[in-house]
């Protein structure tokens, strides 16, 4: 994975201009993390007219190169969404022939690269002894 670097901030609307308007290389990935609500819908409202596909979890949008897609992800498996008040994105160049059921559906993997504590809290319950 090549990665253009992580964001803790208070949001972003556009992924950078490059990855629309050049051969950005297929695997280049921003992640971030913001307590700002909103985004992934201000991302599917500035690229309407892009979107290849949605769902409650991801945003395809085609680039200029017929070549490739830019994908937005929420890191969402329930915990994090539960225990955070952070939420957590990734943007990836992908092929355009990339099919959703290629998607990388292991969000705890990515999320924890940028926060690796984030699922410790989690860890505390397997190692309590309740009896």
């Amino acid at each position: 994975m090549s990665s253009i670097g992580t964001f803790h901030g208070i949001g972003i609307c556009a992924p950078p201009p490059v990855w629309i308007d050049t051969n950005s290389i297929i695997g280049t990935t921003f992640q971030l993390s913001t307590e700002v609500y909103g985004l992934f819908h201000e991302f599917l409202s500035h690229f309407a007219d892009r979107v290849v596909s949605i769902s409650q979890i991801r945003v395809r949008i085609r680039t200029d190169n017929p070549d490739r897609h830019i994908l937005l992800e929420i890191g969402f498996d329930g915990f994090v969404e539960f225990q955070h008040s952070f939420k957590f994105f990734r943007l990836m160049v992908i092929s355009a022939e990339m099919k959703e059921s290629e998607y990388d559906d292991n969000c705890e993997e990515w999320i924890c690269r940028m926060a690796p504590h984030v699922y410790d809290v989690y860890d505390d319950y397997d190692d309590y002894d309740y009896n």
